[in-house]
């Protein structure tokens, strides 16, 4: 296997399991919080989260061929930091 294929598949195992644990926490709070009725929703933004990850990988491999863009990721990073901002 190449180093670059163990590398790749090592971060994408860290960065899921960092995601299980924020899910997993903010599941713990809401319990904890009395807010049951809300573990649907967390649930399915998570699941929504991971749909719209697959569609997004998809549409730049279609539309990009799958090479990298510098440009494009600092718009993806720029629209990213911005709709966060817009929560708070």
């Amino acid at each position: 296997m190449s180093g670059v294929f163990v590398q790749s598949a090592l971060i994408l195992l860290r960065e899921g399991l960092e995601a299980l644990l924020v899910i997993a926490a903010l599941a713990a709070y809401l319990n904890k919080a009395g807010a049951q009725s809300r573990l649907p929703a967390l649930y399915i933004g998570a699941v929504a989260a991971i749909g719209a990850s697959f569609v997004a990988a998809w549409a730049f491999f279609v539309f990009n061929n799958g090479d990298h863009n510098d440009l494009l990721e600092g718009v993806v990073m720029y629209v990213a930091g911005a709709g966060n901002a817009a929560t708070f």
